[in-house]
C-alpha cells in the first residue's frame, strides 16, 4: 500500500500559471489580473486539475487529456461533464423497481457543477506543446465567458489566488 502512495506522489507534477490576459468572443484582448493558479498533472499527464502548491485538489473538476492537435496543442476536457452526460444517457436503464444509488450524493454534487457550467460554459484546458501556456476556454454556455490566458511561471511571485467571493 505504501508503495502505491509513493508512486502517486512521484507521478504528480504541479505547474504555476499567471493570468496574463482575457480574450472575449470578438477576439478583443484585455489585461489579466495576474493571479496565480496551480495545475497538477497525474498519470503521465493523462489528467490535470486545479490544485494548491502541494498538488492537493482545490477545485471540484478534473480534466482528462483528449488529444494533441497537429499544431501541438494539448486539449483536456471536463470529467464532470463527461460523467453527468453518461449518466443522462444511461438513466433509462434503471430496473422496474428502481434502486438507491450509493453514489447519489456525488452524482448530485456533480450535477450541480454541470448545471452551473450550462450557464457559464464548460471549461476546456488547452496547453501549448511545452505546457508553457494555458488557455481556459468556455464552450456551450448561455453567457459567454472570455478565454483566460495563462503563462507558466517558475514560482509564484504573488499570492496564489485563493480569494473567496
Amino acid at each position: 500500500m505504501f508503495l502505491g502512495l509513493a508512486w502517486l506522489t512521484t507521478s504528480a507534477q504541479t505547474y504555476f500559471y499567471r493570468c496574463d490576459s482575457y480574450v472575449d468572443q470578438n477576439g478583443v484582448m484585455k489585461k489579466g489580473n495576474k493571479s496565480i493558479i496551480c495545475i497538477t498533472f497525474v498519470n503521465d499527464k493523462s489528467v490535470c486539475y486545479k490544485s494548491d502548491r502541494d498538488g492537493n485538489l482545490s477545485d471540484s473538476d478534473q480534466f482528462r487529456f483528449r488529444q494533441t492537435t497537429k499544431n501541438g496543442v494539448h486539449i483536456y476536457t471536463s470529467i464532470i461533464k463527461e460523467r453527468v452526460e453518461n449518466r443522462q444517457r444511461n438513466q433509462n436503464q434503471i430496473g422496474m423497481f428502481g434502486y438507491i444509488d450509493p453514489n447519489a450524493i456525488q452524482n448530485g454534487y456533480e450535477q450541480g457543477f454541470y448545471t452551473g457550467y450550462t450557464l457559464v460554459g464548460f471549461p476546456n484546458y488547452k496547453f501549448s506543446n511545452d505546457f508553457s501556456k494555458l488557455n481556459i476556454m468556455y464552450t456551450q454556455g448561455k453567457q459567454q465567458k472570455p478565454t483566460e490566458v495563462y503563462v507558466r511561471v517558475s514560482e509564484p511571485t504573488e499570492q496564489i489566488d485563493d480569494s473567496m467571493y
